[in-house]
C-alpha cells in the first residue's frame, strides 16, 4: 500500500506547524524562543514514517499498540532528558512538544482509519 501521500502531508503538516510557532515566538514571546524547537517537528517526522509504514506493512492492532507504546515512553525520555539536561526554556519546550505531540496524535489517528478502511474495503473485493 502506498504511503507516500499520508508521509507528504505530515511533512506538510509539521513544516507549517513549525512555521506558524517560530514566528509567534519569535515576534510576540520572544523571552520563550528556544533553538532546539525545529528537532521537535523533525522528530514527529521521523516518527510518522515509520508508524505509517509499519501499519501499512503489517496492519494488525498487537504491532499498533505497541508502537503508540514505544512512542509514549519515548516521548516521556525526551522530555526528561530536555528537562533535566539542558534546562533552559523547559516549559516552551513542553508547551512546544505536548502541541506536536497533539497534533501528531490527530493526524495519526486520522491516517490508520483510512489505511483500515482501505485494507477492509481491498479484502472485500478479493472475496467477491
Amino acid at each position: 500500500m502506498k504511503t507516500t501521500k499520508y508521509i507528504a502531508i505530515l511533512a506538510i503538516l509539521m513544516a507549517a506547524l513549525l512555521v506558524g510557532e517560530s514566528l509567534v515566538l519569535q515576534r510576540y514571546l520572544p523571552a520563550y524562543s528556544f533553538p532546539l524547537l525545529p528537532l521537535i517537528p523533525a522528530f514527529f517526522f521521523l516518527l510518522g514514517v515509520v508508524a505509517v509504514n509499519l501499519y501499512a506493512r503489517i496492519g494488525n492492532v498487537t504491532v499498533l499498540m505497541a508502537v503508540k507504546m514505544a512512542k509514549i515512553l519515548l516521548s516521556l525520555a525526551i522530555i526528561l532528558a530536555y528537562v533535566f539536561l539542558v534546562k533552559t526554556a523547559s516549559i516552551s519546550f513542553l508547551v512546544s512538544y505536548l502541541l506536536y505531540f497533539f497534533v501528531y496524535l490527530i493526524y495519526e489517528t486520522i491516517v490508520i482509519a483510512s489505511i483500515n478502511k482501505k485494507k477492509i474495503k481491498l479484502n472485500n473485493e478479493q472475496t467477491i
